[in-house]
């Protein structure tokens, strides 16, 4: 496949994930209505009316607040939409810094320059995409910005688990350690049983890295039945679990 045939079928993915995120929500914010005669808010443009009346109703009592929000949510869509993670640590990538002084996502980022790095050389390929949607296009640094918040939403349960390592006084560099980790029902990128280090997901190879001379790391990764409905809580103490192993060593 040469490039220019890659690159329209990266488009055409692009495109049918944000084409049918759009028919979510193209109804009127007010009234619910749906039909061609919509129109859309000319700030975000991501939420929908069937007429002035009702777009001057709804700004007037809600959307006025979360008119700029809304604009971040369409660059976020934008970034799901493509065929790729953000960029991530590489297993690997040890930390250099005690696990005690990173307290926040500012000084994450401090200890993960090569990140930023990659999300700025990232951003200038989405100037590439940004044709694929309606929506207005970001500057530069709002595109960094979202690809790094991507980062974050990744990440964020992963540094969770590996701050509460340090905070409940555990030491996998003494002696193996076991993490269950409960998930939310169909919600996880896991798939197999008994899977060997090299098939992590990227997601948790900082972990590894936030403890690289660990005598082992198992992660149980525990999920409901497939046919199970996750919002039908009443049921979850008769829920059949399945477990998912991950194994890391040193």
């Amino acid at each position: 496949m040469g490039t220019n045939e890659r690159w329209s079928s990266i488009e055409a993915i692009i495109r049918q994930r944000l084409d049918f995120n759009e028919l979510d929500r193209r109804y009127c914010a007010v009234c619910g209505r749906q039909g061609p005669p919509l129109s859309r808010c000319f700030g975000c443009q991501m939420v929908y009316y069937c007429g002035e009346e009702h777009q001057a109703e709804d700004w007037s009592k809600e959307h006025a607040q979360k008119c700029t929000q809304l604009e971040w949510v369409a660059l976020g869509e934008f970034i799901q939409a493509l065929p790729a993670q953000p960029p991530l640590p590489n297993i690997g990538d040890k930390w250099q810094t005690s696990l005690k002084e990173i307290n926040n996502w500012k000084s994450w980022f401090s200890i993960r320059t090569n990140i930023v790095h990659l999300a700025n050389n990232t951003a200038n390929v989405l100037k590439t995409l940004v044709h694929l949607t309606d929506k207005r296009q970001p500057t530069d640094q709002n595109a960094v910005d979202g690809l790094l918040a991507a980062v974050t939403d990744l990440l964020t349960n992963v540094l969770t688990i590996g701050k509460a390592i340090v905070s409940f006084g555990l030491q996998p560099n003494i002696r193996p350690l076991v993490i269950h980790i409960l998930s939310g029902f169909n919600k996880i990128d896991l798939v197999g049983y008994n899977q060997s280090s090299s098939n992590l997901p990227v997601r948790f190879h900082e972990l590894l890295n936030m403890f690289p001379d660990n005598k082992g790391i198992e992660l149980v990764i525990v999920i409901g039945d497939d046919d199970q409905d996750d919002t039908d809580y009443s049921s979850l103490p008769h829920t059949k679990l399945k477990y998912v192993h991950y194994y890391s060593f040193h």
